[in-house]
């Protein structure tokens, strides 16, 4: 097509041109006709007629000129006829270095090509991504809340180990009994870490439990002794094999007694949901947790001085004791979405305490340790 419009270009640029030299060529015929008659007011100068002028001859050029580009227009038109029989189509060579691969808008991605996938299958799949999603965020929500604050109510006993003197030999032989706690109670705070990514079939998660908090506190009413009498300050004791040592009181066991402790404790726990394929969604989040935990506490048990309870009547000041040891939990909680109903075992395998007081003695005295806690658990966090 362009060089078509060059041919018409060129073939009507030397039209134009032939068109001004027969202008010109007139124009001058004319001009000598008027020069002829401003000679002729000269006497002295030879006039000439029209007759003598010798008009022009009309140029030929632009006929030629037409009949040349009209037989170049005629040989360009059988070059660019690509039907004739004689020269075959050329096939056109693609660069597979240059060739680009289309691109695809977001729905041809996700649903394939837009072409061919009608608008009800992009809308049916697009409701079946948003229903799995909606699921998803579901059982996202059913395994969250892994941390965890439990308030119990404990029932606490501590043992004594080996023989253990009161100095008051009208009680129990002068040893140390068993001791019960009329009330006790704790606080836990703590949270799992997952093993694995995803519950197993949505029904089991293996975790790592990490209580940071272990507080308790536990209150230990005075024994009956005899007479409302459980301790005498003025018995005294020395160590064995030290005859020469100084005489140290004994340690009223017998009166009443408050303990705090405080501890931290790590180890596993799995927990199982199994109502997760049922149709009522509610029922997915009843889960029940089994754990294991084993951790290191410290034990502060305070001696409430009592002079009434005193033989001697000379005890006025309270008696401060510590300890500390290795400690293991086992428990279950039986949980809804974020509350919980639990029982766990909370046990020393050896609690050995000393006095901060100088004035009864360096000697450490073991006991056993063991809480029943029956709490309720509130899920937080994430």
């Amino acid at each position: 097509m362009k060089k078509l419009l060059f041919l018409t270009v060129m073939a009507i640029c030397p039209a134009t041109q032939s068109f001004a030299q027969v202008q010109n060529e007139t124009n001058n015929v004319q001009y000598t006709d008027s020069l002829s008659t401003d000679i002729s007011a000269d006497s002295t100068t030879e006039v000439l007629s029209p007759d003598t002028i010798t008009p022009v001859e009309q140029s030929n050029t632009s006929n030629d000129n037409l009949l040349k580009f009209d037989e170049e227009d005629n040989n360009n038109d059988k070059k660019l006829d690509y039907n004739t029989d004689d020269e075959p189509v050329p096939e056109l060579k693609k660069d597979p270095e240059k060739t680009q691969e289309p691109v695809r808008n977001n729905d041809e991605l996700l649903y394939g090509n837009s072409e061919t996938t009608t608008s009800n299958q992009i809308l049916g799949r697009r409701g079946q991504q948003s229903e799995l999603g909606e699921v998803q965020a579901h059982f996202n929500k059913v395994w969250s809340y892994r941390g965890y604050l439990n308030l119990s109510w404990n029932n606490t006993s501590i043992k004594p180990k080996e023989d253990i003197k009161t100095g008051f030999n009208d009680y129990n032989d002068g040893l140390v009994p068993d001791f019960k706690s009329n009330w006790a109670a704790s606080l836990t705070l703590g949270r799992n870490y997952k093993l694995h990514k995803h519950p197993i079939g949505n029904v089991l998660q293996f975790y790592i439990d990490y209580t940071g908090i272990d507080l308790g506190i536990n209150h230990f009413k005075m024994e009956d002794g005899i007479e409302g009498k459980v301790y005498n300050s003025g018995a005294t004791w020395q160590p064995e094999g030290e005859k020469n040592s100084d005489s140290y009181k004994y340690l009223p066991w017998n009166v009443e007694k408050f303990e705090i402790a405080y501890g931290m404790n790590v180890g596993p726990s799995f927990t199982l949901a199994p109502f997760t394929h049922v149709n009522n969604r509610n029922w997915h989040f009843l889960k029940l947790n089994v754990y294991y935990h084993i951790g290191y506490s410290f034990s502060f048990l305070f001696l409430s001085g009592d002079d009434d309870a005193d033989v001697a009547s000379d005890m006025k000041s309270n008696v401060i004791n510590w300890g500390h040891g290795l400690t293991h939990t086992f428990g279950v909680c039986l949980s809804y979405k974020r509350i919980g109903i639990g029982y766990e075992h909370h046990s020393y395998a050896s609690l050995k305490y000393k006095s901060f007081d100088n004035d009864y003695g360096k000697d450490t005295y073991k006991f056993s340790k063991m809480s029943n806690r029956f709490y309720v658990s509130f899920r937080i966090g994430h």
